[in-house]
């Protein structure tokens, strides 16, 4: 057999390796533009984008769902929505919660005119870059509007963001009214605590100066620019923000001096519940949350092993921060319910298969 002359070999080389890296760009590509640089606020669509899904086969596309819908056309919407969230490179704990079928979950709900209650516990001010869970959730309205043009699916979307520093909630309640065209959305100035904690009332609260911008990290006191995510600690313990102190002793810098205490109301979960979650039309009883997501700084263990088994808000699917407790004895317990599990790097994701 004749051997290919070595510059030919070459040739295939690297044009093997030019296609590969192209492949790889375009992946990456897709992921960064769905969970990095997905705008919240890109609503309403313009015609270009709306154009773009009309090569779906099969979905619906009218003023009203409620005017022209069958199984098929569910069943294809569903699917849609499903690949462009899940089949684009999406972040670990997306794929986890795609593969227990949360966006199928999601969008059915939504078009069978379903509510859908989505609670955030510790928002900071919300709707941050660093969130690719609140850009996922946002994705999912967009996709489901922009196939199915029923803008008022949105009234059925409930997002509750809970956030107990005041000054967070100042930036908070303003980014919810800066995007308040994506869904029903509320915010509740407390913070929540386990069920298990007696006549929860007033406690004390550490938090980080206002002075540093949540966005840019910048501090208008020393004129240095910290990382943006030191604005967002904060916790009812005092310890667990000085073991974030790095960025401000490198800047030479006194941790204590940025450290605001304040006393905040305090709920707990299952009062938190009662109050903010959005009953189906016609029922007195609210909806169990479909998917509740916690970042206390350290009290999520605390807050999640209070979830009874027998609580009537149960959420089918469940995001925790793990890093800063001890997650064996919150995961023995979420095992005790019927949820599985599966932890990343710094969350855990709990799904109930059977809620």
């Amino acid at each position: 057999m004749e051997k290919l002359p070595s510059v030919v070999i070459k040739r295939r080389n690297i044009i093997f390796l030019a296609v590969v890296l192209l492949l790889c760009l375009y992946r990456l590509y897709q992921g960064l533009y769905l969970y990095s640089n997905f705008p919240v606020t890109k609503f309403p669509l313009n015609g270009s984008e709306r154009n773009n899904d009309k090569n779906v086969t099969g979905v619906v596309k009218v003023k009203k769902w409620d005017d022209d819908k069958d199984d098929a056309s569910i069943t294809a919407t569903i699917n849609a929505v499903h690949e462009f969230i899940c089949n684009s490179g999406p972040p670990k704990e997306w794929a986890y919660l795609c593969s227990g079928h949360f966006v199928k979950t999601a969008t059915r709900l939504l078009i069978e005119g379903e509510q859908v209650n989505v609670v955030q516990i510790g928002a900071h001010v919300g709707f941050e870059e660093n969130d690719p869970l609140a850009n996922g959730l946002s994705a999912i309205l967009h996709k489901v509007i922009n196939i199915t043009n029923a803008t008022e699916l949105r009234t059925h979307f409930h997002w509750t963001f809970v956030e107990p520093s005041p000054p967070n909630f100042k930036g908070l309640e303003a980014n919810i009214k800066k995007n308040a065209h994506i869904c029903d959305m509320k915010s509740i100035n407390v913070a929540v605590v386990s069920d298990l904690v007696e006549n929860p009332g007033e406690m004390v609260f550490y938090g980080i100066s206002d002075s540093i911008d949540p966005e840019t990290g910048f501090d208008s006191k020393s004129n240095k620019k910290l990382p943006h995510w030191v604005s967002q600690i904060s916790s009812l313990n005092k310890g667990q923000i000085l073991k974030h102190s790095r960025p401000f002793i490198n800047n030479g810098l006194d941790p204590n001096d940025y450290i605001v205490e304040t006393n905040v109301t305090t709920m707990s979960y299952s009062d938190l519940m009662k109050q903010v979650l959005v009953p189906t039309v016609g029922e007195s009883q609210a909806e169990k949350p479909l998917l509740v997501l916690i970042d206390t700084e350290g009290f999520d263990c605390s807050l999640v092993k209070g979830i009874s088994p027998e609580s009537p808000f149960l959420p089918k699917y469940l995001v925790f921060e793990h890093k800063h407790c001890n997650d064996a004895p919150t995961n023995k317990h979420l095992h005790g319910m019927g949820y599985n599990t599966s932890k990343f790097s710094e969350n855990t994701v709990a799904i109930h298969p059977d809620l």
